[in-house]
């Protein structure tokens, strides 16, 4: 499946499915003046022609696999509005240390 960082701009041939995500960084820890901890959230939209439960959870899955947190959830529009597809996002947190 396609995945993009940020929202790319299709011409007539974008995906049936694709992900895109965004990262952003907070930091969490301090010690002489320095950044220690960052906390990174990721957001994942997933965009689909129709509901896809397994494709969700899968996504879900895989980043608590590798550590992240799940922090929620949920729909952006519907099928019937502009891109004319079902948009689930969802936000995944882990803290690195530097």
């Amino acid at each position: 499946m396609p995945y993009y960082y940020g929202m790319p701009e299709f011409d007539e041939n974008e995906p049936q499915n694709y992900i895109v995500y965004d990262v952003y960084e907070t930091p969490t820890l301090f010690a002489c003046n320095e950044f220690k901890n960052k906390e990174y959230t990721v957001t994942v939209n997933i965009f689909t022609l129709h509901l896809n439960t397994a494709l969700n959870n899968l996504v879900e899955n895989k980043f608590l696999d590798a550590g992240f947190l799940y922090d929620g959830g949920g729909q952006i529009g519907n099928d019937k509005q502009y891109p004319y597809k079902l948009q689930h996002y969802k936000e995944f947190k882990i803290d690195l240390e530097e």
